[in-house]
């Protein structure tokens, strides 16, 4: 080979060299600007993902205004039931658990529970046409005391009851009245009665006149001690006794004796 050719191949072999290294170059710039574009392009895509799921969330976490359902449970860390809120029944319950006991809110009313399950005390407004009721009862639901509008109401499952309201207090024996005491405009009066339910002796006071009275078993008053009324059955007038006077009446009701 000769000078001028082997110059004219160095020429040619540096000349490939420098486009090699320019093709390389070119291709790194290309690629690095591919990189980045395609950089550019992930961030806008994914910060655009990530902010509509932002507001995905921000709308899942905004207020409804109804939510709708048929029962409501509440448990513990334990998975005990500790609170129930309840369509099925026909006014709607809640009820409330905790260290045995219970409570029921119902809209006609308030129960509570002891940890037997028995119901010990109720306020309701159901039991008595509307009016507001206050129920205590014992563990074997064998007393009860009501307490309701203007009255204070004990009873027993052995028949012992007893009623205060604003005429008196009356007491019941095996479900028979026993005693009354009694108040209104014209007096006051003690009764008591028989294992009947009779009333046998009467102790009133009226329009300020006292007077003791005794009552057979068919409720003929039989003896008077003080004021009493007596009609004469032949000229129908009216004579009102003493209070020193006594009065002894026949079966048939009249007067058998007197003084003075």
């Amino acid at each position: 080979m000769t000078n001028i050719e082997s110059a004219s191949l160095m020429e040619r072999v540096d000349r490939m060299e420098r486009q090699l290294l320019w093709w390389k170059s070119a291709v790194a710039v290309t690629g690095l600007a591919v990189a980045v574009l395609a950089g550019f392009v992930l961030n806008i895509f994914y910060g655009a993902s990530v902010r509509t799921g932002q507001i995905a969330v921000a709308h899942s976490h905004q207020m409804s205004d109804e939510i709708v359902a048929k029962r409501f449970v509440v448990v513990d860390a334990l998975g005990k039931r500790r609170a129930i809120l309840d369509a099925d029944s026909e006014s709607g319950t809640l009820a409330l658990t905790g260290g045995g006991y219970e409570s029921i809110l119902e809209s006609s009313g308030i129960g509570l529970l002891d940890q037997g399950g028995h119901p010990r005390a109720g306020l309701t407004m159901k039991l008595f046409k509307n009016e507001p009721a206050l129920m205590l009862e014992d563990q074997t639901a064998a007393e009860m005391t009501v307490l309701r509008t203007g009255s204070l109401h004990y009873d027993a499952k052995n028949g012992t009851r007893a009623l205060y309201d604003a005429e008196g207090l009356r007491l019941w024996r095996n479900s028979q009245p026993a005693a009354d005491f009694g108040v209104n405009e014209g007096g006051s009066l003690l009764g008591f009665y028989d294992r009947a339910g009779k009333p046998r002796t009467l102790l009133s006071l009226d329009k300020d006149e006292p007077a003791l009275e005794f009552v057979d078993q068919s409720g003929t008053t039989r003896a008077v001690i003080g004021n009493a009324s007596l009609t004469n059955s032949q000229t129908g007038s009216t004579e009102n006794t003493g209070p020193s006077s006594v009065i002894l009446f026949g079966k048939n009701g009249h007067v058998v004796w007197r003084a003075p």
